[in-house]
Order: structure tokens, then C-alpha cells, then sequence
């Protein structure tokens, strides 16, 4: 029992320590200056998301939406909401609401983000999602850039190894690596 017990928090602590790993990535100056994301709480929440949603989508192919990893990788998602919210000052008493509006965004953007990269032309569906979700329907040149990267980033995530990602084995290629040039044509 304690050793199924340990197992758990174990998995949950890596998933906690994948869900960093993101959030992190996604905090790379170089989405805010190259590739123009708004340098803003809202740009930077629509930047975690795309990203998680690139991880949990690998996962979920695997393990199914309802794996015990996805849900923890949302439950972290929401923690860290919860607790960004209460650290912007906002009152205990809307904390719940503004999350909860945040966790039904994050579905309903996944499901636009996933419909993207299933549609039979793949970088424009991803173009199309990023400039009414990231970009907020103002006019950027970087669209298509961020939607190859995520297109390509994509990709990456289904050449590895299920463990490797879940067990949070991996690296993300670097932002100014070869592979992602096509971002600073």
C-alpha cells in the first residue's frame, strides 16, 4: 500500500517537474521578441498553454485524455493559475471563478489546437488558431513562423519515446538551434 502510495506522489512530483519544464520553454524571451507574442500576462498564459497542449497532445496520443499524467499535468496548470492569480492580488473570492474560466479556455483552445494539427493543411489551421488565440486577431508577420516552430516542435514530441517525455527525459531543441532558423528568416 505506502509503496503504491510513494509511486503516485512520485509520478505526480514528475509531472509537476514536466509541467515546470514547460512553463519555463515557454518563457523563452526569444517567443516575445522574434516572434512578437505580447509580452503580457495574457501572452504569456496563451504561450504556457500552447506548449502544455504540444505535451499533453504526445501523452494523450499514447495514454488516452484520460490518463492519470494528462490529468496531472492540468491539475498542475490550474495550481499555478490559482496561485499567479493570488499573487497578482487578485481577492480570494474571484480566485475560483477567474480559474475556472482559465481551465474551460485551456479546453476549448486545445480542442482548436488539436483540430489544427489533425486538418489537411496543417500550417495554415495552426496559423489561423495562433492568430485568434496568441496573437489576439492583430495583424503579425509572425504567425506562420510560430506555427511552423509548433508544427516542427510537434513533430519532435511524437519522435520520442512515450517514458522519455512522461518521465521528463528530454530537452527541448534549442530556440536558436538549426532546426528552428526558420524563425529568424
Amino acid at each position: 500500500m505506502i509503496k503504491k502510495i510513494l509511486e503516485w506522489i512520485r509520478g505526480d512530483l514528475t509531472q509537476l517537474e514536466l509541467y515546470n519544464k514547460v512553463v519555463t520553454h515557454s518563457r523563452q524571451e526569444l517567443y516575445f521578441t522574434e516572434l512578437n507574442i505580447e509580452d503580457s500576462v495574457t501572452g504569456r498564459f496563451e504561450n504556457i498553454v500552447l506548449h502544455l497542449f504540444l505535451v499533453i497532445n504526445r501523452i494523450a496520443a499514447e495514454e488516452g485524455v484520460k490518463s492519470p499524467r494528462v490529468r496531472a499535468l492540468q491539475e498542475a496548470f490550474v495550481m499555478d493559475m490559482d496561485r499567479n492569480l493570488r499573487e497578482m492580488g487578485i481577492g480570494d473570492m474571484s480566485v475560483g471563478k477567474k480559474v475556472k474560466s482559465m481551465a474551460a479556455g485551456w479546453f476549448s483552445t486545445a480542442k482548436m489546437y488539436e483540430a489544427a494539427l489533425q486538418s489537411d493543411a496543417p500550417l495554415d489551421a495552426m496559423t489561423e488558431a495562433l492568430f485568434e488565440q496568441v496573437y489576439r486577431e492583430k495583424e503579425n508577420a509572425q504567425a506562420e513562423r510560430l506555427a511552423l516552430h509548433i508544427l516542427a516542435l510537434s513533430k519532435y514530441l511524437f519522435s520520442l519515446k512515450i517514458e522519455t517525455i512522461t518521465q521528463n527525459k528530454f530537452e527541448y531543441p534549442s530556440l536558436t538551434s538549426e532546426e528552428n532558423d526558420l524563425i529568424k528568416r
